[in-house]
């Protein structure tokens, strides 16, 4: 994820990383599992740390991203924030309403809603 890549493309590579290993790692879909089931105080405290973990992560890359003049100033971390939140909801929530959508087609969504907006 060096180089010639965007923002986006880097940033949509590593939350699409980021996410996938979540939902594919036996012990994290425990954790998520347990915490929607059953609530355990402990449990929703691990997955709270581990989504802060991420977060801030996204936080360090926007915070670089505005520096190097790739995207407009802005608070990074409520963006990345924003940024984990509707990726979550494209690969994790979505599914819950209709067929799951395809990498390529949340790389859509997100350059449409994160990078380019719904105004024409």
């Amino acid at each position: 994820m060096q180089g010639k890549h965007s923002f986006y493309e880097k940033a949509h590579a590593a939350l699409y990383r980021i996410l996938e290993f979540r939902k594919e790692h036996q012990l994290t879909i425990k954790l998520l599992q347990e915490e929607r089931e059953i609530g355990t105080p402990i449990v929703q405290q691990v997955v709270d740390k581990m989504e802060r973990s991420i977060i801030s992560y996204i936080e360090h890359k926007v915070s670089a991203a505005i520096v190097s003049g790739e995207i407009e100033d802005c608070n990074p971390k409520l963006t990345a924030f924003v940024m984990f939140k509707l990726y979550i909801a494209l690969i994790f929530d979505w599914e819950k309403y209709a067929d799951p959508l395809t990498e390529n087609e949340i790389a859509k969504l997100f350059e449409m809603y994160l990078l380019k907006g719904l105004s024409l």
